[in-house]
């Protein structure tokens, strides 16, 4: 799952369902156990909207109400998580479709880009800024080097794939993610293509190292490693979940094991707690904060899932 904080919740998600065909899970209260996992006080985040696509529980977007604002600012322009990326089985189609809705700005009609450099692959995508200020990225990929085979989606908007953070560390978000977590790198190298910061409207000669950990099923948590002083710095208010892409929410095996070695690394761990709404249904969940602002939620699977 992938969540987002959003000034109002049911607004984007009534709009998302709209021109995306995602549905609704769950909506309601926010239980007070999560806001316990968020460090955040009581009356806090007091909404929250879970949606999916048709036909598959993977990927889930959740939307959470805050009295943050959300900046007008550009993706990509500030440290942490910068938009929600989904594939599309046709970006062209659903870029019209978003503009002939008019609710959603794109920044510019989708572009070819080529990851080949860091093993990806080429792709074509475009930017939409929803209501309440959320960054949302449309993808297809075009192709990818054999025999890897070709991510693609039967709907014109899959699950949530990736929600790339525009990052300052790397030594810091190795240890977390892959030290820690134990989650793979998947693509790893630099990018200098005027196409891919185009789409993101970065500088056309801005090049950064790229990150991408494979979460599973497909998701991904892509970081850009960004020149010292090109970004501005987070913008967590205090007691709350930053504005826009905020969280992922992820399946671990071991759910005591990670958080006994994050406490033996002197990592902050809120939880393990039981939480009884959807997507958890009573699992165990502890929270942690990633090193660009990023919060990690850890639920313990159940068995055989």
């Amino acid at each position: 799952m992938f969540t987002a904080t959003t000034p109002d919740a049911a607004a984007l998600a009534d709009a998302w369902s709209r021109v995306a065909g995602y549905e609704v899970v769950e909506a309601g209260q926010t239980e007070a156990g999560l806001r316990d996992l968020w460090a955040v006080p009581d009356g806090t985040h007091p909404l929250n909207v879970l949606l999916a696509a048709p036909g598959t529980s993977r990927g889930m977007l959740r939307l959470v109400e805050t009295d943050a604002p959300v900046t007008d600012e550009l993706p990509a322009s500030r440290v942490g998580p910068f938009g929600l990326e989904f594939f599309s089985r046709d970006v062209d189609e659903f870029h019209d479709r978003l503009a002939a809705d008019g609710t959603f700005q794109p920044l510019a009609p989708p572009r070819d880009y080529d990851m080949s450099a860091i093993g990806s692959g080429i792709g074509r995508s475009f930017a939409a800024r929803g209501p309440g200020g959320v960054w949302m990225l449309l993808t297809t990929m075009r192709s990818v080097p054999p025999p890897r085979p070709l991510p693609t989606v039967a709907e014109l908007v899959g699950p949530v794939v990736n929600m790339p953070v525009a990052a300052s560390d790397r030594d810091q978000a190795m240890a977390f993610w892959h030290g820690l977590l134990g989650v793979p790198v998947r693509f790893d190298g630099k990018l200098a293509d005027p196409e891919v910061n185009s789409v993101i409207s970065l500088p056309p000669d801005r090049a950064f190292h790229c990150t991408v950990f494979s979460v599973g099923d497909g998701q991904m948590a892509e970081h850009h490693f960004h020149p010292d002083g090109s970004l501005a710095a987070d913008v967590r208010p205090a007691h709350r979940l930053r504005p826009g892409p905020a969280a992922y929410t992820c399946r671990v095996d071991d759910l005591d094991a990670v958080v006994a070695a994050a406490h033996a690394q002197g990592r902050e761990v809120r939880g393990p707690a039981a939480i009884a709404c959807a997507p958890y249904q009573g699992r165990r969940v502890a929270a942690m904060t990633g090193p660009h602002g990023e919060l990690v939620e850890l639920v313990q699977a159940a068995d055989g899932v």
